[in-house]
């Protein structure tokens, strides 16, 4: 009755095997059928998730799509749908795959938006391992954590990495990049379109936002929530005043600065941490997390996106319950993402008569990583602190209500 009635999409659907003629009629038409496994059980159509026909309507070419129906009363998620239609079917990538498909495919999104969705599934299953109760990260790489932006620098997602306890931080919410200034419209138009973006965190100091300011984007929120203590540039800089003086140095005499100030160096990140301007930094920073709506994505970056939007991404994954390892691949995938850019940058150095120590110091300044840098930092936050956490609770005034309500929010 309801195709008779011109409906585009059925929900459930799971009797249409007791008519062939029907079935048939949904194959040929492509008619989605939003199958929701939890609640057929929770509401006894099956006795268990066994019972489920899923392989039947696959066999029958039927166009299936996983759904929740009720996900807090049932407490599920689509992730949970997919981890059980895994455990019981043995489902493999591919029919994973088609299954994701299908559900954005027959979604009311706008086509590009449906673009969008198709290549993130692409790239994220190709990076993921289907097996027993999960689809887990094999690898953390570029593709698997990309935004997919064109002109966006250092623009990826902590989505998909696993805590200790099993879950996945969810996809598309917690965002990082270096920073957006002189971003494409389309970049910025994703970043609302496909991720809702509501709030942007801006790590940067003065300076950095007066020369490159963040774009003005209509209904999102652009937080200041600086790092670095200026005072401490100003007292190290002489003559002019600092912000100028590091707008009119060459490349080289700007590098030399930000060294000789105590920004750049092996410890600058303990240093960012236990400064004041750092703690009030990263404070704001946590509590913009703990607000943000539902269904909504905040991004943080600083100018590069890889030391002070670094550390904020050590801070909210340790939160979250994820691994010192897991961290440490995250961090370095900046090397990744900037490896044209370091190359370039690595190149031009070598015009000048610099140490291959100053060479490597001058580049973590730029667009490089370097692991020690954290590695340090962690390492101190353990002696000091027992753990990143019991930073996170000392210094940063987040309790144990709040890290419950951010796993709550960004974990699945």
């Amino acid at each position: 009755d309801a195709i008779d009635f011109g409906a585009s999409r059925i929900g459930h659907g799971i009797r249409s095997l007791e008519d062939e003629k029907l079935v048939a009629y949904l194959s040929e038409h492509k008619i989605p059928l939003e199958m929701c496994p939890t609640s057929n059980v929770c509401t006894a159509v099956f006795g268990d998730i066994s019972a489920y026909p899923l392989r039947a309507m696959l066999k029958k070419g039927l166009y299936v799509t996983i759904n929740t129906d009720d996900p807090a009363i049932e407490n599920t998620s689509i992730k949970k749908e997919f981890e059980k239609l895994i455990d019981n079917f043995g489902l493999s990538k591919d029919e994973v795959k088609l299954l994701l498909t299908n559900s954005v495919n027959a979604s009311f999104a706008e086509e590009s938006v449906k673009q969008e969705l198709l290549k993130k599934i692409e790239s994220q299953l190709t990076s993921t391992e289907i097996k027993g109760n999960a689809m887990q990260n094999a690898v953390i790489s570029e593709e698997s954590q990309t935004l997919g932006m064109e002109t966006l620098g250092n623009a990826r997602e902590l989505g998909g990495y696993r805590t200790a306890d099993g879950h996945t931080v969810k996809r598309g919410v917690l965002l990082r990049s270096a920073k957006p200034c002189g971003a494409s419209a389309a970049d910025l138009g994703k970043l609302r379109s496909v991720y809702h973006l509501a709030v942007i965190t801006d790590f940067r100091m003065s300076f950095e936002r007066e020369a490159e300011p963040n774009p003005a984007l209509n209904g999102v929120t652009d937080l200041w929530c600086p790092i670095i203590d200026e005072d401490l540039i100003r007292a190290n800089v002489s003559g002019k005043d600092a912000a100028d003086k590091m707008r009119a140095a060459s490349i080289v005499d700007r590098l030399r600065i930000a060294v000789q100030s105590g920004v750049v160096g092996e410890d600058m990140y303990i240093n960012f941490l236990s400064g004041a301007q750092g703690k009030k930094g990263y404070t704001e920073f946590f509590r913009q997390l703990l607000a943000l709506p539902e269904g909504k994505s905040l991004l943080f970056h600083c100018t590069q996106g890889k030391d002070r939007t670094g550390l904020g991404a050590m801070l909210m994954l340790s939160a979250l319950g994820v691994d010192e390892d897991t961290i440490m691949q995250d961090y370095l995938l900046t090397n990744t993402f900037n490896a044209p850019l370091i190359e370039k940058e690595r190149a031009m150095l070598s015009s000048y008569n610099l140490s291959d120590e100053e060479t490597s110091l001058y580049l973590s300044v730029m667009d490089y990583v370097n692991p020690i840098f954290m590695q340090n930092a962690l390492d101190w936050l353990k002696e000091k602190y027992g753990s990143p956490l019991g930073y996170i609770k000392t210094e940063l005034g987040v309790n144990d209500a709040d890290i419950a309500t951010l796993k709550d929010k960004f974990l699945e």
